[in-house]
């Protein structure tokens, strides 16, 4: 105490001028017995003191929020003016990092810089927080806060591979994912791109359903957060259904004038059904010397009729069960003509004529007889005339076909410009009449103007605007009734002869 008290007694000694106005003002008001005691007790002297206020420590740096991803570095800045001989300590929270050059932490993943900045390597999950670097400053601490977040990219821990439900059920997708931010998740159809609902107020989860056969596939679930990172994972979904069955017929030609018949029953279930034929009434159909039967792809069951002759025509059923129930279909072997095709090498425009040439084929396994062809203008494209009705036009047929193809054509006359017609054709044969063909659009337009096909293409007739099948009956011995038209002309030529 004496060596400060001496010391502050030199500093009085040596003060310039402007300082000795206070020095003895401090002496004029008895202040030296109390700097004495002062010196004594604290060892300080308040005249040395009052100078250094002007050079205590101050941060250039301020407090900062970081944004960082898992397993890159940080460098968290403490700058500091006037340090001299004051320690800059870094924590977090309640942990002691580092003071001044010493490192407290001794787990290698932190490191100081040359002006006390504190570098954090390969930053984890654990790192985020608050990182605190303050300087004591004669009992009075100041410090800045810097906040480090660890942005972790997203990452799905729990899914299912696959998931199994019936149709007409509804299915719950669900998926959960890690990461920080806290990641959002979607589930979308793989085939088809949709987007599922989601289940309200359950993370990671989305609806599927009524299902449909149809819906079975992969369903993809995706983790996403605000910086774009990703992470996928793929759900398996198999929808269980009764069989559905459909059926095609095909007659092959074995030598002229003989054919076989192939019926082909084609089943959609699962799990696989099981498939069998049976002939009217209710016969269970197996191999013999007419039939066989193959089973083919574990969905398909082919019926093969050898030698076709009128005895066999029937109804024939196919019928196929799971454990999700049964179905059957029934398709009626007949000797009456297919359904007509018409050419596909049509014009959908006609321009500069007034008539149009239809023409078609027809399979049929006894000769056709007669064809019969329906015409009107389609509504698309009529003026404002009460005239809805359908032109009927009853065609014998003049020559025979090769096997079973018959090919049959005629020219529609005095065609309206600026009409789109609608064209159906039905064959018949000794054994009855076909069903009506597909509904075909052409367009008259004398002046070449463009119109796609594809604009006619989409002009259709309600079903209950067909013609009706009593328009060309047939009578027991197979003739056909001319339609109205043509007996008109009959009856005119008849009353010509008798005149």
């Amino acid at each position: 105490k004496l060596i400060l008290l001496d010391s502050l007694l030199q500093e009085i000694e040596n003060a310039d001028l402007a300082d000795i106005g206070y020095v003895n003002s401090f002496l004029s008001h008895g202040m030296l017995p109390i700097i004495v005691i002062f010196v004594l007790v604290t060892g300080c002297s308040p005249i040395n003191n009052a100078k250094s206020q002007a050079q205590l420590p101050s941060f250039i740096s301020h407090g900062r929020e970081f944004d960082i991803k898992q397993g890159n570095n940080v460098i968290l800045d403490c700058k500091v003016s006037n340090l001299n001989d004051f320690v800059v300590v870094w924590s977090k929270e309640e942990r002691i990092i580092s003071a001044n050059r010493m490192l407290v932490r001794k787990d290698g993943k932190v490191r100081l810089t040359p002006d006390y900045g504190l570098e954090i390597l390969e930053v984890g999950e654990k790192d985020a927080g608050k990182y605190r670097c303050h300087i004591d400053v004669y009992g009075d601490p100041i410090h800045i806060t810097h906040t480090l977040n660890i942005i972790v990219p997203p990452e799905i821990t729990s899914w299912n591979n696959s998931l199994r439900a019936k149709s007409g059920e509804m299915l719950v997708l669900g998926c959960t994912a890690e990461g920080n931010p806290p990641p959002t998740i979607t589930w979308t159809s793989h085939s088809t791109g949709r987007v599922l609902p989601g289940v309200p107020g359950a993370y990671g989860k989305a609806q599927l359903g009524p299902l449909r056969k149809e819906d079975s596939g992969i369903y993809i679930c995706t983790a996403e957060n605000q910086f774009k990172h990703k992470h996928k994972q793929m759900t398996q979904v198999e929808v269980l259904y009764a069989p559905e069955i459909s059926l095609e017929e095909n007659w092959l030609e074995r030598e002229f004038g003989v054919w076989d018949v192939e019926l082909v029953c084609t089943v959609s279930s699962n799990p696989s059904a099981q498939i069998s034929w049976y002939q009217a009434p209710k016969r269970k159909l197996s191999t013999d010397d007419r039939m066989l039967l193959e089973s083919k792809d574990d969905n398909k069951m082919i019926l093969h009729i050898e030698r076709m002759e009128e005895t066999l025509f029937s109804n024939f059923t196919c019928e196929a069960d799971n454990a999700l129930g049964k179905s059957s279909a029934t398709i009626e072997l007949t000797g009456k003509p297919r359904v007509p095709r018409l050419m596909i090498n049509h014009q959908n425009i006609v321009s500069a004529r007034t008539e149009y040439n239809v023409s078609w084929t027809t399979d049929s396994f006894a000769p056709i007889t007669d064809y019969y062809l329906y015409y009107r203008k389609n509504k698309a494209g009529m003026k404002k005339t009460s005239d809805h009705g359908w032109s009927q036009v009853a065609i014998p047929v003049t020559s025979l076909g090769r096997g079973m193809t018959y090919h049959g054509y005629y020219t529609i006359k005095n065609l309206e410009n600026k009409v789109v017609y609608d064209v159906i054709v039905r064959a018949q044969n000794k054994y009855g009449l076909s069903p009506r063909s597909e509904l075909f659009n052409f367009y008259v337009d004398h002046k070449g103007t463009d119109v796609s096909p594809q604009q006619l293409t989409g002009v259709k007739s309600e079903n209950s605007d067909q013609p009706s099948a009593n328009v060309a009956e047939v009578n027991t011995n197979g003739s056909p009734v001319y339609v109205r038209a043509q007996a008109s002309l009959m009856a005119i030529l008849l009353l010509a002869i008798r005149l």
